[in-house]
């Protein structure tokens, strides 16, 4: 006789010896054996050769259903304690359901605190579980001011909030709001949460930071760079934007140059149209460090569309040399002749001036 056809008694007698894995398999042929075999499953579950895996996937499909009489069976074996799983049993829960009603539904059947409860809070802020975020963050037991485990490194939680790719805005913003959360611990030291929003080009995590009011915008990072000149460097219009659009950024000289020297050095077309649009920004200013304008960093880099961007600006001195007497034209003929054609086609460009006969030679003037 074929086993699906034997008495439910028979069948019910055979699934106390299978393991879960057979008794899940069995289940999913129909549904009279999902009801039947339903209590067997979750008895063999419940054996502690099988806990540590079967037990504890059993307990988070039944809080992630908002199963409470299922959980409560589960924990009243006291499996998880004779095993030791209940150190981790709500990171173990968030990491196979990413579900916070399961970690509701878990504390609301008195899952006692577990050692690892601080990175099971992290988990659920890499994963973006803002119900479960704020349940942990209530727990007066957990230390939210700690350095979490995020990857290989250990970093504080609005930190993590930040850096995770399945980072959730509404998280940072939960967060950020909290009493217990400690904010100054980021925006200093090696943290720095602006700079770190800035380089995951995520803007709806800037906003909410910039909206925050709390962090400054114009702190330098440990190469002296302010987060404006982070993002005109990576070419990040939006962050850019959002930066430019914040009421307290600082759009002068950081370590000696601006964000429009910064971008006219990396190429950043889209970014210079942005920053003259802006208006705060001399398009003829000469940085501190040897006195290019942002004209002559571009020319120097080859960059073509940066050169393109800076001479459609009104105003531009395409003359201008460095300290060193090293003008626009004369730095682009040792490497960009696509900019030098630029320069000749200008009726301001000044070509007397020149007094290197090398010089002269490369750029036509003379035979």
């Amino acid at each position: 006789m074929p086993f699906l056809h034997l008495p439910s008694e028979l069948i019910l007698a055979i699934s106390k010896h299978m393991s879960p894995p057979d008794l899940n398999s069995l289940i999913r042929v129909n549904r009279h054996m999902a009801i039947l075999l339903r209590a067997s499953l979750i008895d063999r579950a419940c054996d502690l050769s099988y806990f540590e895996h079967w037990g504890v996937k059993a307990i988070g499909f039944a809080a992630k259903l908002e199963d409470k009489a299922t959980v409560r069976r589960i924990l009243g074996t006291g499996r998880h304690r004779q095993t030791g799983v209940g150190r981790t049993l709500l990171l173990r829960v968030i990491k196979a359901t990413r579900s916070s009603t399961a970690v509701r539904v878990l504390l609301e059947c008195g899952v006692e605190p577990g050692e690892y409860d601080d990175l099971a809070l992290s988990r659920a802020v890499e994963w973006g579980l803002g119900g479960a975020v704020e349940l942990l963050l209530d727990r007066e037991d957990i230390d939210v001011n700690g350095l979490m485990c995020c990857g290989e490194q250990r970093v504080p939680l609005l930190v993590v909030a930040v850096n995770h790719p399945t980072r959730s805005a509404e998280v940072l913003k939960i967060l950020l709001n909290h009493r217990r959360i400690d904010q100054q611990a980021v925006n200093q030291g090696d943290w720095l949460i602006v700079h770190r929003a800035v380089c995951t080009k995520n803007k709806e995590l800037l906003q909410v930071l910039l909206a925050h009011g709390s962090f400054n915008v114009n702190i330098q990072d440990p190469g002296i760079h302010t987060p404006l000149i982070v993002a005109a460097s990576g070419g990040w219009e939006e962050c850019v934007r959002l930066l430019l659009d914040y009421p307290l950024v600082n759009t002068g000289m950081s370590h000696g140059v601006t964000a429009l020297h910064v971008a006219a050095m990396d190429g950043r077309d889209g970014v210079i149209r942005l920053l003259l649009k802006d208006g705060r920004f001399d398009v003829n200013e000469r940085d501190a460090v040897n006195g290019c304008t942002p004209l002559l960093l571009a020319a120097e880099a080859g960059a073509v569309s940066a050169v393109r961007a800076l001479l459609e600006h009104e105003g531009i001195d395409v003359n201008l040399d460095n300290y060193a007497g090293d003008t626009p034209l004369y730095v682009a003929s040792e490497r960009a002749p696509e900019i030098v054609e630029m320069l000749l086609a200008r009726e301001d460009i000044c070509t007397v001036r020149v007094e290197r006969w090398e010089f002269s030679i490369r750029i036509g003037l003379v035979d």
